[in-house]
């Protein structure tokens, strides 16, 4: 049954509704809870005396209370086999209780007369169909320890009241509806997988070279992925740079194979809205961050076609060799088109506090789930979450209900596994989670090597995810990086890092082919100059290179 309601914001509200098992079905939980070997320990576990009104329902306490007497006594604790003696057993305990008690002529017919609950129970040729068993029982806990408790907290504290501490209360109903589900049905099936079709891989280019590098490819739904960084490394233009180019291979999936329109949502903890599209224009059109237009997001203050700046005549210096200067597009036009672009399914989501909603983005995960579900029912399903970042996700999740600091490692670490079983699965996406580098890995040097167990609070962050890349410390006088992998569930993955250029001022990542490491100054140094290589040769016996200037020079040649 479903049922639909108008919201106060005039949304229509859908939730499927069932009604509560009635006297027969019952009857017929209690049949199987009672006769088959795999429900009986469950039942025997969860359907306490509170779970039944003892008004009108103390024959079904009765016949539990007698069962479980009777195979405690004669059966040690297990069901027997035989149902008729078991059957006999239940009869002759349940007589001598109700013997005990007062006189209750209509009770001892309804159990023992004949065609009475205990006939029903016990009848051999009743056919028993163990999965209906399995979820009657379900069911009907699931009523009487999720539900009803729920109901009677709004009936006590009625319309005109709001319960404090309503988010640990409902997270704890929504922890035993889970368990309970749990118990529909096992998990286990033959490795052999006769008559299974295994679903394919669905991988696809990230859009980003160095990325696909490492990935044999691409990223995959239902994968999550860790990234670490260090203090202004970059963590954050890689997962805007990421989100457009990952929602432009959607697209193009869309238009030319013909699939279902895919959107990217970026959840940002720290960057507020107004940073973030800030970045996502300088990145989707090549702006300089500090172009005049783009502090204040003003377009019209932006160049045209026919009027670039100095900046863009040295960016773009092979595109206006081929096109002219003349029909080159400026930081407006580029816009324009990058923007029709990121209409499509590009969609922010400022958890960072800054708007005058402070308490979103104090959810944890079950937050992002319930705006995924919102984008879903809307029209725009996630084909990629981005999530920036991990630690303060945590932090605010723990402050809101003044919790512990010292749980921040617990929620740091479980954070990819979280969003592994409740958003990449249910919604069969992808999911990006970024995070800090330690204290102790921000302060080692360029040349170091970085792996996912340097993540801030917690060394266990990689362990859940695909794979886990690293960005290693920036080099200020280059802003040159190196790239680390090494996580790598599914793909080799690459023998060595790979040295890329952080191009802040248009929130980019790159390959930096033109540079390479020189150990010798522990510093990115260019190809293209001799002189630097012939610093790579260390000087023997400790004495100086009289054919290599003095290191500091260097530096301030760069």
């Amino acid at each position: 049954m479903l049922s639909e309601k108008k919201g106060r914001g005039g949304q229509v509200e859908s939730a499927k509704l069932r009604y509560r098992l009635q006297s027969e079905q019952k009857d017929q939980m209690l049949r199987h809870a009672l006769r088959l070997p795999e429900l009986f320990p469950i039942a025997r576990d969860r359907l306490k005396d509170g779970l039944f009104d003892p008004r009108f329902e103390r024959h079904y306490l009765l016949t539990l209370e007698s069962v479980f007497a009777c195979v405690d006594r004669y059966a040690g604790g297990a069901l027997p086999k035989s149902v008729e003696a078991l059957h006999a057993m239940t009869r002759a305990e349940m007589a001598a209780r109700l013997a005990a008690g007062p006189p209750d002529p209509g009770m001892a017919q309804l159990l023992l007369g004949d065609g009475g609950l205990l006939d029903f129970l016990f009848d051999e040729t009743s056919v028993l169909d163990h999965a209906w068993g399995r979820s009657l029982l379900v069911d009907f806990l699931r009523e009487r320890s999720v539900y009803d408790p729920l109901c009677e907290l709004i009936a006590t504290v009625g319309r005109a009241s709001v319960p404090e501490g309503l988010g640990p209360l409902l997270e704890q109903a929504r922890n035993s509806d889970l368990q309970l589900e749990a118990l529909k049905a096992t998990s286990a099936r033959s490795a052999a997988a006769f008559g299974h079709k295994l679903r394919p891989l669905d991988k696809t280019s990230t859009g980003i070279d160095f990325l696909d590098d490492f990935m044999a490819g691409g990223d995959a739904a239902s994968e999550v992925y860790g990234v670490l960084g260090g203090y202004g490394s970059g963590k954050t233009a890689l997962a805007i740079q990421s989100c457009y180019a990952k929602s432009l291979q959607f697209q193009y999936e869309a238009d030319c194979k013909g699939k279902d329109l895919q959107h990217c949502h970026l959840f940002t903890y720290e960057a507020d809205y107004a940073e973030c599209v800030r970045r996502f224009w300088a990145h989707a059109a090549r702006i300089r961050m500090d172009s005049p237009g783009m502090p204040e997001l003003e377009p019209e203050l932006l160049s045209h076609t026919g009027q670039l700046r100095e900046y863009e005549r040295c960016l773009f210096a092979k595109e206006i060799a081929r096109e002219g200067i003349d029909n080159f597009p400026g930081e407006f036009e580029r816009l324009q088109a990058a923007r029709e672009l990121m209409a499509r399914n590009v969609w922010v989501h400022d958890y960072s506090g800054a708007d005058e909603n402070r308490q979103r983005g104090t959810g944890y995960v079950d937050e992002i789930v319930a705006e995924l579900m919102a984008a879903t029912r809307d029209g725009r399903p996630p084909g990629a979450i981005f999530v920036d970042y991990a630690g303060l996700a945590a932090k605010r999740y723990l402050l809101a209900r003044g919790r512990s600091m010292d749980e921040l490692r617990h929620y740091v670490g479980g954070m990819p596994d979280e969003l592994m079983q409740k958003v990449t699965r249910p919604f069969n996406c992808r999911a990006w989670l970024y995070h800090q580098l330690s204290a102790a890995a921000n302060a080692k040097g360029f040349t170091s090597t970085f792996r996912y167990t340097d993540s801030a609070e917690a060394k266990n962050f990689g362990e859940n995810v695909a794979f886990c890349f690293q960005l290693g410390v920036r080099d200020k006088a280059t802003n040159c990086l190196q790239f680390f992998c090494d996580k790598t569930r599914r793909a080799k993955g690459a023998e060595a890092p790979v040295l890329l250029y952080l191009r802040g001022e248009i929130n980019t990542l790159e390959r930096a082919t033109d540079m390479t490491i020189n150990p010798s100054l522990g510093r990115p140094v260019s190809k293209s100059d001799a002189s630097y290589l012939d610093i790579a040769i260390p000087p023997q016996g400790g004495q100086k290179n009289k054919a290599a200037p003095d290191v500091q020079g260097v530096a301030d040649l760069d």
